[in-house]
């Protein structure tokens, strides 16, 4: 065991990626070309190797299948269609011939054919693919299948005796359906066809089919989309409106297939720019910190984890509209920025997508693991869209990756497992709390911990200022606090409380069912204390009575903090930061951030709001803005555990506990 400090010099820390996985790229890597269109060909690749078929399907796709028509019920329909619509996105990106030459292979598969669905626009979406083909190398057998079944007059065709033709079908079509916002992902094909043939009734079937269903679904108000009108006056599980994320993405990514084929003057054409830029503002206030859009826009609450898919369609809408001078660039490079990141970070090593919701027509819980291969064509949109945006110098190094790190000052070694920092606001002193155990022992009671303290300086003043002895035994120190001239220390199942003017142990606070407590922290009144294993946040009394209260109960509950009169607090298990009500009249309320981290462990608030939290498992210490919406990751360390804040001096003390080092870093000023 070392009895020495040593100072040295600390490594210069890096800014790491905003999806804040400790295994994905960093923010700088996210946004080279090569990167992008890298990641683009493993989701692409990973895609072809794991086509969709139909099989392991939920309850919602089988009821989907039975309504088609038997032929090809997997391979020519929205969700392949949706895939090649991404391909040829990205081929026109880059100009990568393989990508052309497998949508013109899927082409030739179906001979140009019409999808098979029983909706009107479902079946044209893979119709798009064949146009974009045809504009690249005209040949008319690649529209004949088309026009032909445009012509007929099918139900479900604009050529037939319905002037709604386009509604979902329902009952195997024996029913009709709604107007649906999906629907208007098929939309494109009409200016395209527009192009292709130089006939002006194609636009009037686009203006038709688009301002139809946007007069029903349509909310004024929010600029969003409703899934369809059985949507209008429905409420989420928190009062809310349902807006459904990939609803709306459906439409906003429709804009820039539209606009590109739609001509500059058309009468109609202000109408499409105006509904796409509404839809921007309205959407860009609606991201959250971690880049992702949650699948209900206006409930994050409602489905709280990540969704792949509506944010991939939001990251290209924006990209697209930021390249051609429609949309406002300050204002949504952040966005693409968060968004793009967001998705990056969904991408598992071997290629796929996860984070995607099943199919469906509303709100629903999606998981990592969870891929489907229409969201892997939205990444496809996405990814060619975003490189081109690096090619072109807008989206440069400094606008991804504008954060300055952390400037390093120090790194105190010799001690042995330190947990926990803690600085005297009334004398500048900073106690560190040693585990002094293996890792299988953090959690015994073996009489090894001890606590060292440094002098206002940052230097040593004494490694083992107290240390554990037969009558004031210290096993396992983790989380302190100092309230009144008494350094508060968890110890395992039981509290220390030790006086600092004379170094000297006062009392072991007993805290009955205590499993594994964990942090602490004051709000200069009370001393509170977290219990990791046991989900919960105490009160403790203070007076000797033993009677603590449980103010919030939150699974793995670690470090907690207060600012301003309010409580904060992480949690390891759950990755989230949460906002506590001690009256305990509502459930801890999570900031949405549960994407950047990977196991939370210390938190501090500054003095203007924003926060500094310690990523134990993910090797990092972020800071998060004031509105809780950006998370910055300010410097990448082993196993930061828990911070403690100088605020006098600007400094972050963060023990390293698997490298029995203290980093101290200097604060910048804003």
């Amino acid at each position: 065991m070392r009895t020495a400090m040593i100072l040295i010099a600390a490594a210069a820390m890096c800014v790491g990626a905003a999806s804040g996985r400790a295994d994905q790229p960093r923010a700088d890597d996210a946004f080279q070309p090569e990167r992008i269109l890298a990641l683009a060909d493993q989701v692409y690749n990973y895609t072809l190797e794991h086509p969709w078929t139909g099989r392991g399907r939920s309850g919602i796709e089988d009821v989907w299948l039975q309504t088609r028509q038997p032929e090809d019920p997997a391979d020519r329909n929205w969700i392949r269609a949706t895939f090649y619509s991404g391909v040829m996105e990205l081929y026109r990106a880059t100009g990568n011939e393989k990508y052309r030459e497998q949508a013109e292979r899927w082409a030739e598969k179906h001979r140009w054919r019409v999808g098979t669905e029983l909706g009107g626009m479902n079946r044209l979406f893979c119709a798009m693919t064949w146009a974009q083909l045809h504009l690249l190398d005209p040949d008319p057998k690649k529209l004949e299948p088309t026009l032909a079944w445009l012509a007929t007059d099918a139900p479900n065709s604009p050529g037939g005796k319905s002037e709604i033709w386009f509604r979902h079908e329902q009952g195997g079509g024996r029913v009709a359906g709604p107007l649906y916002s999906d629907s208007l992902y098929g939309a494109p094909l009409f200016p395209m066809l527009y192009q292709a043939t130089g006939d002006r009734k194609h636009l009037d079937t686009l203006h038709h089919v688009f301002w139809t269903v946007t007069d029903a679904t349509f909310d004024e108000d929010d600029a969003l989309y409703y899934r369809d009108p059985g949507y209008i006056g429905r409420k989420s599980p928190h009062g809310e409106k349902v807006f459904w994320s990939r609803g709306n993405g459906w439409v906003f990514g429709a804009f820039p297939r539209i606009l590109r084929y739609l001509p500059e003057d058309d009468p109609q054409r202000e109408r499409y720019v105006d509904i796409y830029r509404r839809m921007a503002a309205s959407l860009a206030a609606r991201q959250q910190a971690d880049g992702f859009w949650r699948s209900n826009l206006a409930d994050p609450l409602h489905t709280p984890m990540p969704e792949s898919s509506g944010t991939a369609f939001f990251v290209a809408g924006y990209a697209w509209g930021v390249r051609n001078g429609i949309l406002d660039r300050e204002a949504y490079l952040p966005v693409i920025i968060r968004g793009f990141n967001a998705l990056a970070g969904a991408v598992q090593p071997n290629g796929k997508l996860g984070w995607v919701q099943a199919i469906g027509a509303a709100p629903r819980p999606s998981r990592e693991g969870d891929t489907h291969e229409y969201a892997a064509g939205l990444f496809l949109f996405a990814a060619g869209e975003v490189s081109l945006l690096v090619k072109g110098g807008v989206i440069t190094p400094e606008a991804a990756n504008p954060h300055k790190p952390l400037e390093p000052a120090a790194v105190l070694e010799g001690f042995v497992v330190p947990e926990c920092a803690v600085v005297d606001p009334a004398t500048g002193f900073v106690y560190v709390s040693n585990i002094a155990s293996p890792p299988g022992e953090y959690w015994d009671d073996n009489g090894e911990g001890f606590i060292s303290r440094l002098r206002p300086d940052g230097t040593l003043d004494a490694l083992r200022w107290v240390e554990s002895r037969p009558e004031f035994v210290i096993n396992s120190p983790k989380g302190m606090c100092i309230l009144d001239g008494r350094l508060y220390a968890a110890d395992n199942t039981r509290v220390l409380v030790i006086g600092l003017a004379e170094s000297k142990p006062e009392q072991k606070i007993a805290v009955p069912g205590a499993q594994r407590l964990n942090d602490m922290a004051t709000d200069g009144r009370g001393v509170y204390v977290s219990d990791t294993a046991a989900g919960r946040i105490l009160q403790l009394d203070l007076i000797g009575q033993g009677r603590h209260e449980t103010v919030a109960k939150l699974e793995g509950v670690n470090g907690i903090t207060f600012h301003e009169g309010r409580m904060f607090a992480v949690s390891w298990g759950l990755h989230e930061v949460y906002e506590i009500d001690r009256a305990g009249k509502h459930e801890p309320a999570p900031f949405g951030l549960a994407a950047h981290f990977t196991n939370l462990d210390g938190i501090e608030v500054l003095d203007d709001g924003a926060m500094i939290v310690s990523d134990f498992i993910g090797n990092k210490v972020c800071l998060i803005s004031p509105d809780g919406k950006t998370v910055t990751t300010l410097a990448e360390l082993e196993t930061p555990a828990d911070i403690g804040l100088d605020r006098k001096n600007r400094r972050l003390f963060v023990p390293q506990l698997r490298k029995d080092k203290l980093a101290v870093f200097a604060l910048e000023q804003d």
